[in-house]
């Protein structure tokens, strides 16, 4: 059994291991604004065990913390903590876990009323009361304020294509758990600041012939019937057969990275 001091140190341990969101300096109207592009769950990729753990161990984070601040004498048992993964992932993959942390917060500080009661018995049915009302309180506050101002949405842009120089940077990937509105916003403001080449014929073929001779040298390391997949992809690609346009993406952006890191420049500073 954990005292409340095990509990402490056992959330400090695992708040190493991922950073959850906690900027109280933001307002309801701020953080939700924000919220938006947040990594939701149904964007995790759950299938890939580091992606899941990297999901469990957010999770973990949130419940030991809840359960010190709300007073849980006993540690939640492993079959309500799997359970409230479970409902989670069905029910609520919509949300973050940033807005999960978050919904927990305001219901402890009493924004619905009495906070939650878990009388004890910390399972999925008192996660889920505490998830409806966020999600009430959620709608009810988006609905009152006024639409997000186009000096807003502008700077939303800007905090999103830096956040995805930096991570190529470091990582030396692109998009790393990103939604497809993400890539494509973050793209699409790119391309209109005048960072990316216009999309001439010459421009779309330059591009293509690149996808495909990335793609068919990805394909020499591939297993024999994966490679043979590709190969027969990449035939119809070459008789006309439409390009995923994210491959383009992709190679555009990282194209236009590469030659930032080699100047040594910032995005921010363009921005």
């Amino acid at each position: 059994m954990e005292t409340p001091q095990e509990l402490t140190v056992r959330h400090q341990q695992l708040s190493e291991k991922i950073s959850i969101a906690q900027d109280t300096t933001l307002t309801e109207i701020e953080f939700l604004r924000r919220s938006r592009n947040l990594l939701k769950i149904r964007d995790m990729n759950l299938s890939d065990a580091h992606e899941k753990k990297k999901f469990q161990d957010g999770l973990a984070v949130i419940l030991t913390k809840v359960a010190n601040l709300t007073g849980l004498k006993d540690p939640i048992h492993p079959i309500n903590k799997r359970d409230i993964a479970q409902m989670i992932v069905t029910l609520y993959k919509t949300l973050s876990l940033e807005e999960i942390d978050y919904a927990f917060r305001i219901d402890r500080y009493g924004y619905h009323g009495e906070p939650t009661k878990h009388y004890q018995l910390f399972n999925a049915e008192f996660v889920t009361t505490v998830l409806i009302k966020y999600e009430k309180w959620k709608r009810t506050t988006l609905r009152s304020c006024p639409p997000t101002r186009f000096e807003d949405k502008h700077q939303a842009k800007k905090v999103l294509v830096n956040k995805c120089f930096k991570e190529y940077r470091e990582t030396g990937k692109l998009f790393r758990s990103w939604t497809k509105s993400q890539i494509y916003e973050a793209y699409w403001y790119m391309y209109s600041r005048g960072f990316l080449p216009s999309h001439t014929e010459l421009f779309k073929e330059k591009y293509r012939r690149k996808v495909v001779k990335r793609m068919y040298k990805a394909a020499e390391e591939m297993g024999v019937f994966a490679k043979r997949r590709r190969i027969y992809k990449l035939k119809g690609i070459q008789i006309g057969e439409k390009l995923d346009s994210y491959l383009c993406i992709y190679m555009t952006v990282e194209t236009f990275f590469r030659k930032l890191i080699a100047q040594e420049k910032e995005m921010q500073d363009l921005l």
